[in-house]
C-alpha cells in the first residue's frame, strides 16, 4: 500500500481570538474573531439554549 498525506490545517497565532463583540439590535450579539472572520448572529435565544450554566439550564427547562 501507498502512503497517504495528511494536509494539517495551518493555524497563526491569534487567529481563535476573539477580539470584540456587538450587539446586533436588542436580540443578538456578533462576534469579531482574530482571523478577521465577523460572519453570523448569535441570538441570546439561542446563545440560552446552548449555555451549560446552571442559571441558563433553569430557564431553558421552563
Amino acid at each position: 500500500m501507498g502512503e497517504s498525506s495528511v494536509m494539517l490545517p495551518i493555524v497563526k497565532p491569534g487567529q481563535f481570538e476573539l477580539k470584540s463583540i456587538e450587539t446586533v439590535g436588542n436580540y443578538a450579539l456578533q462576534f469579531f474573531w482574530g482571523d478577521g472572520h465577523q460572519t453570523g448572529i448569535y441570538t441570546f435565544d439561542y446563545l440560552r439554549q446552548i449555555c451549560e450554566c446552571e442559571e441558563c439550564r433553569r430557564t431553558t427547562a421552563e
